[in-house]
């Protein structure tokens, strides 16, 4: 978690992927215990960050219609926003 992001707005994120990827059955695959600054490199598949501006941007965009999608499903936030 980054601690620039507004708290509030980070955890709602964090929940509406977790219903999102349960409604989905989504498969969250195998938890990886290791420290990736050290041992990264020895994982070559495993999905990155985006590497450039133009990408993150696509996928923040994708979070964020998700996440309006998911409040105003849920929490029925149509007439506050």
């Amino acid at each position: 978690m980054d601690g620039s992001a507004n708290p509030y707005l980070l955890q709602a994120g964090i929940i509406a992927a977790g219903v999102d990827g349960m409604e989905k059955k989504r498969d969250p695959g195998q938890p990886l215990f290791i420290n990736m600054y050290t041992d990264g490199d020895n994982y070559p598949n495993l999905k990155k960050l985006p590497s450039d501006l133009e990408n993150a941007l696509e996928i923040n965009l994708k979070l964020i219609l998700l996440m309006k999608k998911r409040l105003l499903k849920k929490w029925s936030l149509k007439k506050h926003l």
